[in-house]
């Protein structure tokens, strides 16, 4: 797990969690795929990290979860921390607490 952040904190209940994917390699669509809804226009690009990172600062990367996934890595990178990286089935608790909450506003309504 790279970082888990809160999209909009305050305005909207999104909570996101960051994976640091290795071993990626391009393959084929599923027979029968067919794109749809948003999927239609999204494309698929492969960059270096460095470009992504002068992307954010300047300004040209927007996607909160994009910016924060980039930076997160870069520094992970920086301060030589890939290999304590959190397990992918880390415990959430900042997510847990959210959907509790979440629960008990239901239940005032």
């Amino acid at each position: 797990v790279l970082v888990d952040p809160f999209t909009s904190p305050g305005g909207l209940q999104e909570a996101v969690r960051v994976y640091l994917a290795r071993g990626l390699h391009r393959a084929p669509h599923p027979d029968g795929f067919v794109a749809e809804d948003e999927e239609v226009d999204m494309g698929v690009s492969w960059r270096p990290l460095d470009e992504l990172v002068e992307d954010v600062y300047a300004g040209r990367l927007h996607n909160p979860s994009m910016v924060s996934g980039t930076l997160a890595l870069a520094l992970a990178i920086a301060q030589d921390r890939l290999d304590s990286l959190r397990p992918a089935d880390a415990p959430w608790p900042a997510r847990a607490n959210q959907l509790a909450r979440d629960a008990e506003l239901d239940g005032l309504g």
